[in-house]
């Protein structure tokens, strides 16, 4: 993790985050690229198709979680 994503996540913690979600079109694969390096990881299931100018697209939520290592059953 480089020093700006380590700033990053001290203060999504500071402000009790325990997560980073966002959604990206699936046929960007350059905007998928950037989220997996920064940590990030699609959500099995998520994809979804809609209308936009037109043309179905379709969109894929990608989470992170901030906890790493710590049981989800166990975050707040």
């Amino acid at each position: 993790m480089n020093v700006r994503a380590a700033v990053a996540d001290d203060a999504l913690r500071a402000e009790e985050r325990r997560e980073v979600s966002l959604w990206v079109l699936s046929g960007n694969a350059r905007g998928v690229g950037f989220y997996r390096a920064a940590g990030l990881a699609p959500v099995a299931g998520s994809a979804q198709r809609f209308d936009l100018g037109g043309r179905q697209v379709e969109e894929v939520q990608m989470l992170r979680s901030l906890d790493a290592g710590v049981p989800s059953a166990a975050r707040n």
